[in-house]
């Protein structure tokens, strides 16, 4: 699925437009606020330290050279300066705990459909990872922040490789891709964000109901249906092995094994490999 890569272009990349996303996305939730600073630690840091002080739902959060990104369980994030897309959403949703699956499903499928609309044709890799094939696009990063069993604010992160060749990562080229290396073109940053984040605004669980996010999720799967092999996310020892047969509403996938038995794994502890 992966199309020969095109010259690249090397002239100094500018810097993302926060007035031009800002303007792009008035009147709408996701995007009511644009915080941009040229550098910074963690996006996601900076909105749950934002979403504490009170910014409202919506608010968003994005800067050119994120230094200290991470993943699921602590993992690092690469990011190019001006080469990728790092952005975080605050939100404020009227959901129960159980529920807040469906807003990293949501902010999945935004991330897919932002994607797609710059010729793209990616896909979710369950739970977490925006892919093309078997190479990684980006991936979302969904946390919250609970006041006993109330949903306080929840944080949606989302990076996205736009223009990254990996030049100084030649560790990752085997397993990672950009949009410009698919396409062979250079996008525009900015474009991809504001996409990004109308697509977030048309998707997030607050306004959708559950069951039409995970249709919406099933329909975009690189996962359900393929054969996939299960391991502990820590320590990474395979569990099982098996064929990924559906998604719960709660972000639980469902695996076949050989034996016919079906197991159930909770995102928060495992890995999935397609093979």
């Amino acid at each position: 699925m992966t199309a020969p890569p095109g010259p690249l272009h090397m002239e100094p990349a500018p810097p993302l437009d926060a007035e031009v996303v800002a303007a792009a996305c008035s009147g709408r939730l996701v995007g009511r606020r644009v915080i941009y600073e040229p550098r910074m630690a963690s996006t996601n840091g900076t909105a749950h330290r934002l979403a504490q002080q009170g910014y409202p739902s919506g608010t968003v959060v994005t800067t050119d050279a994120q230094v200290g990104g991470r993943g699921r369980f602590g993992r690092t994030w690469h990011m190019r300066e001006r080469a990728s897309i790092a952005c975080s959403v605050i939100l404020r949703p009227a959901l129960a705990p159980s529920e807040l699956a469906g807003l990293g499903m949501a902010t999945a499928i935004a991330a897919v459909e932002a994607s797609r609309a710059a010729d793209v044709p990616a896909q979710v890799k369950w739970p977490n990872d925006i892919v093309v094939g078997e190479r990684k696009l980006g991936g979302v990063l969904c946390e919250a922040s609970l006041q006993g069993t109330a949903v306080q604010y929840a944080i949606v992160g989302v990076g996205l490789n736009v223009n990254d060749d990996f030049r100084d990562r030649p560790d990752l080229r085997a397993a990672a891709t950009s949009i410009q290396l698919f396409t062979g073109q250079p996008a525009d940053r900015s474009a991809v964000l504001i996409r990004l984040l109308r697509e977030l605004d048309r998707w997030i669980a607050e306004t959708r109901p559950q069951p039409a996010v995970l249709s919406a999720w099933a329909a975009r799967c690189a996962t359900v249906g393929r054969t996939v092999t299960v391991h502990d996310a820590h320590s990474d020892q395979r569990i099982a092995s098996g064929q990924a047969i559906r998604l719960e509403s709660d972000g639980a996938l469902i695996v076949r094994q050989p034996s016919g038995k079906t197991r159930r794994f909770d995102y928060a502890a495992v890995s999935v490999r397609h093979t």
